[in-house]
């Protein structure tokens, strides 16, 4: 493909950059829970690279506000996957809100928190760890975290199950966490327990927030924070 496109008008050079070596150091003080260690494996995921390790042990220890600037497909996702599958299984009344510029890319990253747990789920029915009561537990707990999408194309009964059996993950955007959520802290919908126990805000994409646009998702953010 690059030969074809050198004979192209439009190609005016080529260069080619070397790949960089993957970097799995750990921080000091970085520990990853077995139970969450054993999903990642299940569902595929071997090691975690530096920044992953790293951006997790300053949320979960540190309790530091954190923002990601890697490539394309460097797992920038685990980053808070991690965080919320180590959190969320052991404070179950915990809550989080996944924010995505588009309402196709919440539907799409909604497969991979539901991967995890399927994958905990799995470990631990399995009875491969029945002799350590604890870990089956926390396997258990991690299976039972649960996410869903609530934006413009939720029906009022699919939203009125989010907050009946008190989701812990719901992915969203800025206009549905404006018009739609926010709203609910007046009204009680959305008061207790989701928005008393809510401790997690990822921004998605946040490069992508610019301009009038970008002020009025930090003007959302503020208010969020206020709640």
């Amino acid at each position: 493909m690059v030969q074809r496109l050198q004979t192209t008008p439009q190609a005016v050079d080529v260069t080619w950059l070397p790949g960089s070596e993957k970097n799995t150091q750990s921080p000091d003080g970085f520990t990853l829970n077995k139970a969450v260690a054993l999903t990642l494996k299940e569902a595929g995921v071997s090691e975690l690279y530096s920044h992953q390790k790293k951006a997790t042990l300053e949320v979960l220890k540190m309790k530091k506000s954190v923002v990601i600037a890697t490539p394309t497909a460097s797992g920038k996702s685990l980053c808070y996957l991690v965080s919320l599958l180590t959190r969320l299984s052991k404070r179950k009344s915990s809550r989080a809100v996944l924010l995505f510029p588009l309402k196709a890319l919440a539907r799409d990253q909604l497969l991979k928190p539901q991967k995890f747990t399927s994958a905990a789920g799995r470990l631990a029915n399995s009875g491969k760890f029945d002799s350590d009561k604890k870990l089956v537990a926390r396997l258990h707990a991690i299976s039972k975290i649960t996410s869903a999408c609530c934006d413009g194309d939720s029906t009022e009964g699919e939203k009125k199950l989010m907050k009946d059996e008190k989701t812990q993950v719901i992915l969203t955007n800025p206009d549905t966490l404006h018009h739609r959520i926010l709203p609910g802290y007046t009204s009680g919908k959305w008061s207790t327990p989701f928005w008393q126990n809510l401790e997690f805000i990822v921004l998605d994409e946040a490069q992508t927030q610019r301009g009038v646009a970008g002020s009025h998702v930090s003007n959302v953010l503020r208010r969020v924070l206020q709640v």
